[in-house]
């Protein structure tokens, strides 16, 4: 395992000068997240999800942690993964990864190099206090939603066989060349490898 990190490895507030090299690029991520937010309150976006995603039990057999945006996040009763009750219907899901304004300004962010050293420093401490809580410090890792590899970078780091799924073709590409045979482009559980 590497150092321990702390809070103050990735957050902007506690590294000078931080907060304004990247409010540039902050504040053109706001702008256009702003104009696409309201699309989650029309109707046929969101759907109730009857199951856990990964093991099907029963949405009853889950408990509810904490509601944010008027979304409940709860965790499977019987395997322990923490997912959310409403999820966007297929064709809005898939739609979302459609190039777009907010796609690339998303990308934009996440690739910003000071952004993503920002993001794999949160996702090792993460990954450390887990580790600790869980007494474990080795083992597989798989990140669902990949998106830059920053977890996927810092499981590694940590000493983890990192694994992921990301179901945007354009960060999906980055990844697959990076990790050729942990990487897959799709959808968690059915596009995961049969002998992952």
């Amino acid at each position: 395992m590497k150092n321990l990190i702390s809070l103050a490895d990735f957050d902007v507030g506690t590294q000078p000068g931080l907060r304004d090299r990247l409010a540039e690029i902050y504040q053109e991520f706001r702008t256009v997240q702003a104009s696409s937010q309201h699309a989650l309150t029309l109707p046929g976006v969101t759907e109730l999800r009857p199951h856990c995603p990964n093991c099907r039990a029963a949405i009853s057999n889950s408990q509810t942690l904490f509601v944010k945006n008027e979304i409940p996040h709860a965790r499977c009763e019987q395997c322990h993964l923490v997912y959310t009750h409403v999820t966007l219907s297929t064709d809005q899901d898939a739609a979302q990864y459609d190039d777009s304004d907010f796609m690339r300004a998303y990308a934009k962010l996440k690739r910003h190099p000071l952004y993503a050293q920002l993001e794999i420093a949160k996702a090792g401490y993460l990954l450390q206090r887990a580790g600790q809580l869980l007494k474990i410090n080795e083992g597989n890792l798989l990140d669902i939603g990949a998106s830059t590899g920053a977890v996927m970078a810092a499981a590694s780091d940590e000493g983890y066989v990192s694994y992921g799924i990301e179901p945007d073709g354009a960060m999906a590409e980055i990844l697959a060349a990076q990790y050729p045979s942990r990487f897959v482009t799709g959808y968690f559980p059915q596009d995961l490898p049969a002998e992952w």
